[in-house]
């Protein structure tokens, strides 16, 4: 049966801008963006990976080029693997799209109410629930595969899909804290966190 091993990418030009990214294809990675990958690479090498799955967004897929480069074990790109689409918050700088987002009727919500796993996002985008379907038709398919696989993502996907492994309630979901380039096991746990990134917090 398959174990999935989680990899975030690592830091993009849209991150350390501190944009929206969502499903946008364009920012790629910054120079400390592939330190973490291959950390990150060298890490998932130990771990013995059979199969390497990741979004197709740029981000993404230059991350799992090099960990596929270390590990010898060809990528392949799945598009439900993608982020969260934020519509029409994407590419605004986060500030802007958190005011956006308060003032917006459609999301005005009790603050101290759960988490509404059905609320649209940027009106265009799609609702945490319809990030969890596409999660789990990925989850199903890879299944029956044998050993390690890898699924190299990105931040809100790999929040979700852990609450769909546990099986958590979308409303109740835990969050866990999830930087560039960590490596997280099934039950969220972070197995490896790249020095460069440590570095760049101290």
């Amino acid at each position: 049966m398959a174990e999935l091993i989680f990899v975030r990418h690592g830091q993009s030009t849209w991150n350390l801008e501190r944009r929206v990214q969502g499903q946008s294809h364009e920012p790629p990675l910054t120079d400390l963006g592939r330190r973490q990958a291959s950390a990150a690479a060298d890490f998932v090498r130990t771990l013995g990976a059979q199969a390497i799955f990741s979004s197709d967004q740029v981000r993404a897929a230059q991350t799992a080029e090099i960990i596929g480069e270390r590990c010898q074990v060809a990528v392949r790109h799945d598009q439900r693997l993608r982020e969260h689409d934020h519509g029409e918050l994407t590419g605004m700088l986060s500030s802007a799209a958190m005011a956006a987002w308060s003032a917006d009727p459609h999301a005005a919500s009790d603050p101290d109410a759960p988490y509404d796993p059905d609320l649209v996002h940027g009106r265009t985008g799609e609702s945490p629930r319809q990030v969890a379907d596409r999660f789990a038709r990925f989850a199903a398919d890879v299944r029956g595969h044998d050993g390690r696989i890898v699924v190299v993502s990105h931040g809100t996907l790999i929040q979700t899909a852990l609450a769909v492994i546990a099986g958590e309630d979308l409303a109740r979901m835990t969050w866990h804290a999830i930087a560039n380039g960590d490596v997280i096991n099934a039950a969220g746990e972070v197995i490896h966190r790249s020095e460069a990134d440590v570095a760049v917090r101290r």
